[in-house]
């Protein structure tokens, strides 16, 4: 196995043992963070959260986010 397939394997393992992570995003100019859940297809996180969240105006307005999976 290439150190390319070693390094997708533990991303994947990462990915796959838990669903709780913390999605950071910018409210106000400061740093604004909440637990989320998180599902995974192919390396891209997906969450479901209603559009008429703050969340969802937050990453309109700046769609760069910072996300830990605890």
């Amino acid at each position: 196995m290439s150190q390319q397939e070693d390094i997708q394997k533990t991303i994947k393992q990462i990915l796959d043992s838990d669903v709780v992570g913390v999605m950071s995003t910018i409210r106000n100019k400061q740093p604004y963070a909440r637990y989320m859940t998180f599902m995974n297809r192919d390396f891209t996180l997906y969450t479901v959260t209603s559009n008429e969240t703050d969340k969802v105006e937050e990453l309109a307005d700046n769609p760069y986010t910072y996300i830990v999976r605890l």
